[in-house]
């Protein structure tokens, strides 16, 4: 028989052939190099709290990714315009990062000394 003729008898049977095989190809270097790794450096533990608590670096990546969502959603600048002190604080601990902690610092020891709470300058000026 004609190797031509095989070909084309067999053409579909060969294209999945290849298409497998390309695609071996392709996860093979990424699952070779995850099973290469011992299973205690894949996951490690980076702090413990309470007892059996444990904190991993896959945790961090988790939250990283919340608090990217919630950046996406703005939800700082909505935490920053509420008139509750602990959403303020919330949001100032959540995304320390925003250029408003001093205008925050500043209306926090405001109204604290408009309202008597039972917060001091300095104890606001820790915080921050």
């Amino acid at each position: 028989m004609n190797l031509v003729k095989w070909i084309r008898i067999n053409m579909t049977k060969l294209m999945a052939v290849f298409v497998i095989l390309i695609m071996v190809a392709f996860i093979m270097p990424g699952l070779l190099r995850q099973l290469s790794t011992p299973k205690s450096r894949r996951n490690p533990i980076i702090a413990n709290y309470a007892g059996n608590g444990r904190i991993t670096s896959i945790d961090i990546a988790g939250a990283s990714e919340e608090l990217n969502v919630l950046r996406g959603l703005y939800a700082d600048q909505f935490l920053m315009r509420q008139n509750d002190f602990r959403t303020i604080l919330l949001g100032q601990l959540l995304f320390s990062e925003s250029g408003q902690t001093a205008a925050i610092s500043d209306n926090i020891k405001m109204a604290a000394m408009r309202s008597r709470f039972d917060v001091s300058p300095a104890q606001v000026d820790e915080f921050f």
